[in-house]
């Protein structure tokens, strides 16, 4: 069953979440339908049908009537009172779209059924929303085949009629080639057209269009913190997340701000946003944005966030199980599990850590080089320097099934050196002391040896002691 946002598929080279919304309350539009709201009535089954699967977008809905998100929906209350309602107003596009919702929330096939043919009689019924509905339920197949022609259509019926958030779930089609060609310029068009009728999430879609450069636009960071400035004021949590980004990083003309960045980070994490709940750990973890640094906490961030599946996540709540920090036992089994489900979603800090675990045999793992060499090179190519660094261990000494090449192993230790793992350094100066893989050169090992030793590795300073002045 779909939430509250329908998410048909992620754009992940470009962070775009794209969705179909089930004429929902995601912090959008009003539908800008040409019936005035009717009278709220205060007591009867229409009031409790109103109550309980009303939708902030319809227009219809009576005076007080806020709307339920879908997600949050009672079916069992709500079913019973708006068959009620219909019965009484068989001819009330409204109480055959609350119904059709209600029936949608219990997700089985037989209710999508009788959802559809609901949604289908108040869209003739000229309910703009229910219009919105149908298409998506074309659109995903839910109780219907797969029709995207018509889900177009019932969208464009409902865009024409002013439903912002139509127009975007058009965009979204278009930005992903769904039922029509893939055309970034017309999904532009068409999230423009969103946004100013006031879609947050179109607002956050066109700020990453700007991110991106994509669609016509010019690649501008600052065009992009405003529209996710603008999302996020609306409650978007994604938007928040990467306003929080920007804040953090200075991004986009916006000031560099560890408190800014908390803040959003916050408000999208209490939101149930995984990635803002991982980077709102990260931050309790190290004590920033005027947080007292408490691993306790971001221990519980990162399980929130964990338990969606998030990998950044899984990756450092394995790091606290490995330690025995946070208020965790220290428990390898546990950080191995973990590192695997990062891992396996393509973690690089997972990979290296778990190659790391497999060439030990810890965690409950069987010692194994082969597939520690594999993680590691997966890690590497990732430009993972502790990876890159025991990857050239591993080739210098032939093990994990690799033929030992002292070449290879330099530029391994190399490419870690330079991105200030003090181990590598440590290591290249060997190579260039004894000549291995590379032309012998005292003065290039003393100064990879005066690298490590400024970062206070305790071999490079005894070595540079013995090389003497």
């Amino acid at each position: 069953m779909h939430g509250v946002c329908v998410d048909w598929r992620s754009l992940k080279s470009f962070v775009v979440a794209l969705y179909l919304v089930l004429a929902l309350s995601c912090s959008l539009a009003f539908a800008q339908d040409d019936a005035a709201p009717a009278a709220i009535e205060t007591a009867g089954p229409e009031h409790h049908c109103d109550m309980q699967a009303a939708s902030s977008l319809d227009r219809t809905r009576p005076q007080g009537i806020l709307g339920v998100d879908a997600d949050k929906i009672d079916a069992r209350l709500a079913i019973p009172a708006c068959r009620t309602a219909l019965s009484r107003h068989p001819d009330d596009p409204r109480f055959a779209f609350q119904l059709a919702r209600a029936l949608y929330r219990t997700g089985s096939r037989a209710s999508y059924a009788d959802a559809l043919r609901l949604f289908r009689q108040a869209a003739e019924g000229g309910n703009v929303t229910a219009m919105n509905n149908l298409g998506v339920m074309y659109g995903f197949g839910d109780g219907v085949n797969i029709d995207k022609n018509e889900a177009l259509k019932w969208l464009g019926k409902a865009a024409d009629a002013g439903l912002a958030a139509s127009m975007r779930n058009i965009a979204d089609m278009y930005a992903i080639g769904s039922g029509v060609a893939k055309d970034d310029t017309t999904a532009v068009h068409w999230y423009r057209k969103s946004a100013d009728g006031g879609d947050a999430i179109a607002r956050r879609s066109l700020a990453e269009f700007f991110e991106a450069g994509r669609g016509g636009l010019p690649k501008d960071e600052h065009l992009a913190a405003q529209f996710f400035k603008l999302a996020a004021e609306q409650g978007d949590e994604p938007a928040q997340f990467q306003l929080a980004r920007y804040y953090e990083a200075g991004r986009g003309g916006l000031p560099k701000s560890d408190q800014d960045a908390l803040r959003f980070y916050k408000l999208a994490a209490d939101q149930d946003d995984a990635n803002a709940q991982n980077n709102l750990g990260l931050m309790y973890s190290a004590g920033r944005g005027g947080l007292t640094k408490d691993d306790e906490q971001a221990a519980k961030l990162y399980k929130r966030a964990a338990d969606q599946r998030n990998p950044e996540a899984e990756n450092n709540l394995g790091v606290l199980y490995e330690a025995g920090r946070g208020g965790l036992p220290k428990d390898d089994v546990e950080a191995a599990r973990l590192y695997k489900l990062a891992a396996d979603q393509g973690n690089v800090r997972a990979r290296s850590s778990l190659a790391h675990f497999y060439e030990q045999g810890r965690g409950g793992l069987e010692q194994n080089d082969q597939v520690a060499a594999r993680l590691y090179k997966l890690a590497a190519d990732q430009e993972d320097a502790r990876a890159e660094n025991n990857l050239g261990i591993m080739y210098a000494t032939g093990r994990g099934g690799l033929a030992r090449d002292d070449r290879e192993t330099v530029r391994l230790y190399k490419l870690a050196a330079d991105q200030g793992s003090v181990e590598a350094q440590y290591n290249l100066a060997v190579c260039y002391l004894v000549g291995r893989g590379v032309s012998k050169d005292a003065a290039e090992a003393r100064r990879w040896f005066r690298k490590a030793a400024d970062s206070g590795y305790e071999e490079a300073k005894e070595q540079l002691e013995k090389l003497g002045p």
